[in-house]
Parts: C-alpha cells; sequence; structure tokens
C-alpha cells in the first residue's frame, strides 16, 4: 500500500519522520483485558500481594480496599498516616494486626504456607 509520512506533534526542534502504511485499521483492547479489571480479580491481586509482600503499608492499605476486607480498615490509622505521614514502622500493618488477631493468624499461616507447601497442598 501507500505511505504517508508521520511527524510527531511533540518533537521540539526536532524533525522525526516515519513510513506509515496508509491502510486504517480499528485498534481495541483486547477482551482478557476487561476481565484484569474486573473488581474481584483486582481484590485478589491486592490479596496476594499482601500474602508476599508483608510487611508493607501501602500493600496493606490496597489489601484492605479490597471488598473482602473492606469492614477491616481502621480510618483512624489510615487519616493519621494521610494527614501527618508515616511516623515509624508499619503502622497500618500493626494496626491491622491488633484490630484483627484471628485474620492476621490466618494471614501468617498462609504466608509461611506459601513458603513451604506446593500449589495443591495449599
Amino acid at each position: 500500500g501507500e505511505s504517508r509520512p508521520c511527524h510527531h506533534p511533540k518533537a521540539s526542534g526536532v524533525s522525526i519522520s516515519a513510513s506509515v502504511p496508509s491502510r486504517r485499521f480499528a485498534w481495541r483492547w483486547p477482551r482478557a483485558s476487561r476481565f484484569y479489571r474486573r473488581p474481584e480479580v483486582v481484590g485478589v491481586y491486592h490479596l496476594l500481594r499482601f500474602v508476599t509482600e508483608y510487611p508493607n503499608d501501602v500493600v496493606t492499605l490496597h489489601a484492605l480496599e479490597t471488598p473482602y476486607l473492606r469492614h477491616c480498615q481502621p480510618e483512624e490509622t489510615v487519616g493519621s498516616i494521610m494527614r501527618y505521614g508515616r511516623r515509624v514502622g508499619h503502622e497500618l500493618t500493626d494496626r491491622f494486626e491488633q484490630q484483627h488477631p484471628d485474620l492476621s493468624e490466618k494471614f501468617r499461616r498462609l504466608r509461611s504456607a506459601v513458603k513451604t507447601d506446593t500449589v495443591p497442598e495449599l
């Protein structure tokens, strides 16, 4: 097919050109990408990060915002961090463990199992 020059609009003072085929095509997002944006998939991703990247307050915050742990969010700790910044250690993770020892213990056992067990055993 016929080619036409293509100039980059943000090239300041530099002439950049390339030949681009003149055929028109419709580009669409792959269907699978919609799947990965579903709230339950994003939620599971954040929970898996919470299991594997412990302790990390940012990861903990994302996990607490999922539908699975939303009821556990210590709002006063999050508000304090947002207003005054982090102080020492892992305040949000520590507060989650203090307020929800049963869930904390389940995640601790899962973290331990991930390191030693195979997938069928989990």
